[in-house]
């Protein structure tokens, strides 16, 4: 099946990006309280930074990525697609 989008839009349309002020382990801590308070589960956590200098890539910036979901939403979305797909947020 061919894309009807370019890459770049659709990596644009699946990424949420926030800017802060405090620093980077403040969000961190946060986060998953935060993902608990609004109800969205946090599937997996990437700690980017440690996971590519642990392959000889040492990078200057902390990166981190999560995987979150909401259970109703994927949930919904399975039910009315068939079983064929789930929403990652």
């Amino acid at each position: 099946m061919k894309l009807i989008m370019n890459k770049k839009r659709l990596f644009e349309m699946m990424t949420y990006k926030v800017t802060s002020t405090k620093d980077i382990e403040a969000v961190v801590e946060e986060f998953a309280p935060a993902c608990e308070k609004y109800k969205f589960a946090l599937l997996k956590e990437y700690i980017y930074h440690e996971a590519v200098a642990s392959k000889g890539f040492p990078i200057d910036r902390k990166v981190y990525m999560y995987e979150i979901y909401q259970a109703k939403v994927a949930a919904w979305s399975k039910i009315s697609r068939g079983g064929l797909g789930e929403i990652f947020l």
